[in-house]
């Protein structure tokens, strides 16, 4: 991309200087032509005052050929900076003629000038007879830049003409494909690699029939992926062409799996050949898992709790199929790698005698802390403190619970649903030192972080596991004036960016002031003074990529590059895949509640 935007660069530059080029050539017909030019009515006030200024300042027409001579370098570097096409008709003896042909036209044409005709004769042949010049000139440049950049010679198989700089690094890792290829550059073979380091995307491959597509391309990715321990599926147009190749090649490479694999064919058109496989069979479903079509792992930093749906078969006929009997209720565990990040209960059931998909959610414990209602009145009390006595009362195992340091002077709660209370609480702590917290659920207990955890280790990519991304921006969000009113509805202050409602207009929003809470500082949190981007990237997935969570990311098609913070995720497991969708954000992101607080 960086080499492209280079070459269009340097073609502007080249455009202007032959466009400089031309000015100066039609200053010296002006000039030299004035009388004719007069008489044509095409003579210009201020243009004839700059030019004298130019003569008489920088002598630029104390000769005829000064002019002609600055155009002429100008078109040359203007024609060494030009990339064309190869023609292989070009050769050196009609270069040489059409420069000849061209030099004695442009410069040895002063004497037409003095031929005893009208001035309109004069001009018109000079005119003539120098276009004519220059287009010669600029002509033989071209090819001349383009048979010295190319070196074309006479060949029918192109052996001698140059290819381009290919990729000769080889970049591999655990799941890339790496293509050896030869090109000729600088009058040698190169040796290179096609490095595939993302075969998660697709991969298309065209060529005419017996170009070589399966050689040089498909054989090698069948190798690789099996030395690399990868389950195929091998679609044998030609079989048993491609069969044969995989075959012979697990049987010498089954040290790359972890489990023996077997090697199975299914051909629809000899059956005597073909393996037969029942995949909804009992005997293969040994648990609910065996039967989910796909599960989703959920969450948000700006709504509480993590869900988890799962989509399962549902064939009430058929007797080979386990129907999972999931009551309301009941509890749920995952885990990956033996380590548990998701513990939670199914809110609800659903049984149906139709054939297809039944989708159940569970839920963790933060459903809790959102439907039930409490009633509090704190005085001189830490957000730690409020969120132990809620959690507390809700029989809610207690983790790691941030410390702020910061005193609430008095919050007031009449039936207010738990969650909001501990927010609460935790936001009016930010509003005072400036740190934003998170509440999450896990090991089965509830737990506020301070939002500067970062997964470690780990970076999202467009060349390793990045399979789609996009930006968009919105001014939904946009509040670059912020009204301060007391608790009379009197006016008290102002804060705004003259810039934002400059740029953007104004978008106003209201603070109330609260006793202890410097109310400047807490209308700064609300001012927004640019339009909110939304990124969102599809990836393979990592549990720890969670909302609230920091992630680097780098992505050249959308410009991501840095540390940006999980707005919201989403993991799918489906057909052995786990994938995640995240939408990210640039700045850390904290679930703000509002009851009337005071700090003491």
């Amino acid at each position: 991309m960086a080499q492209e935007d280079d070459l269009r660069a340097l073609g502007k530059i080249m455009d202007f200087l032959r466009a400089v080029s031309i000015i100066l050539a039609i200053m010296n017909v002006y000039w030299y032509c004035y009388e004719a030019m007069h008489m044509w009515g095409v003579t210009i006030g201020v243009v004839d005052r700059i030019l004298i200024n130019f003569n008489r300042t920088g002598g630029l027409f104390h000769s005829i050929l000064y002019t002609k001579l600055f155009s002429l370098l100008l078109l040359a570097l203007s024609c060494l900076g030009t990339k064309g096409v190869k023609a292989e008709k070009m050769s050196w003896n009609r270069i040489s003629t059409v420069l000849v042909v061209g030099f004695f036209l442009f410069f040895l044409n002063w004497w037409i000038l003095l031929l005893p005709i009208s001035h309109l004769g004069n001009a018109t042949l000079y005119i003539f007879t120098m276009t004519a010049g220059y287009i010669c000139l600029l002509m033989g440049g071209l090819w001349m830049s383009r048979l010295l950049k190319h070196n074309l010679m006479e060949d029918v198989f192109n052996n001698e003409n140059e290819s381009f700089m290919q990729e000769t690094k080889l970049m591999e890792n655990e799941y890339s494909v790496n293509l050896p290829t030869r090109f000729y550059y600088k009058k040698k073979w190169q040796r290179g690699w096609i490095n595939v380091v993302n075969p998660f995307r697709a991969t298309i491959v065209l060529g005419t029939p017996g170009s070589g597509k399966s050689f040089a391309v498909v054989n090698n990715y069948i190798k690789q992926q099996i030395e690399k321990g990868y389950s195929m599926y091998i679609y044998d147009f030609k079989f048993s062409d491609l069969s044969t190749i995989a075959y012979n090649h697990m049987m010498n490479h089954q040290n790359g799996y972890k489990v023996k694999p077997q090697f199975y064919v299914i051909n629809f058109d000899d059956p005597r050949r073909s393996h037969r496989c029942n995949p909804i069979h009992p005997n293969f479903m040994s648990d609910i898992s065996d039967a989910y079509e796909s599960v989703s792992w959920s969450g948000s930093a700006l709504s509480a709790g993590r869900n988890v749906e799962i989509a399962y078969i549902n064939a009430p006929t058929d007797t080979n199929i386990v129907i999972p009997q999931i009551s309301t209720g009941d509890f749920l565990a995952l885990e990956e790698n033996g380590k548990e990040f998701f513990y939670g209960q199914f809110m609800g059931a659903e049984r149906s005698s139709e054939l297809g998909t039944i989708t159940h959610t569970a839920t963790d414990f933060m459903k809790n802390l959102l439907e039930s209602e409490g009633m509090y009145n704190f005085k001189n009390r830490t957000p730690e403190d409020i969120a132990v006595q809620v959690l507390t009362d809700l029989q809610i195992p207690i983790g790691e619970i941030a410390k702020t340091g910061i005193n609430i002077k008095s919050m007031i709660c009449d039936g207010t649903a738990p969650y909001d209370i501990v927010m609460s609480a935790y936001t009016q702590a930010y509003r005072i030192g400036g740190k934003k917290y998170f509440p999450m659920i896990w090991n089965r207990a509830f737990n506020v972080y301070e939002a500067n955890w970062i997964v470690t280790n780990f970076e999202l990519s467009d060349d390793s596991n990045i399979t789609k991304a996009s930006i968009s921006e919105s001014m939904d969000s946009v509040k670059n004036r912020i009204s301060i009113y007391d608790e009379n509805g009197k006016q008290i202050g102002e804060i705004k960016d003259d810039a934002s409602i400059q740029t953007y207009g104004v978008y106003a929003a209201v603070y109330k002031r609260e006793e202890g809470v410097d109310p400047n500082v807490a209308a700064k949190t609300i001012l927004k003074v640019l339009p909110s981007q939304t990124i969102k990237l599809e990836a393979v997935g990592d549990i720890n990529c969670l909302s609230c969570y920091g992630v680097n990311a780098r992505d050249t098609s959308t410009g991501l590059l840095g540390r940006y913070w999980i707005r919201s995720d989403k993991h799918t497991w489906s057909a052995g895949t786990h994938t995640m969708e995240l939408e990210l954000a640039f700045e850390k992101i904290m679930d703000e509640k509002e009851i009337t607080a005071e700090e003491g």
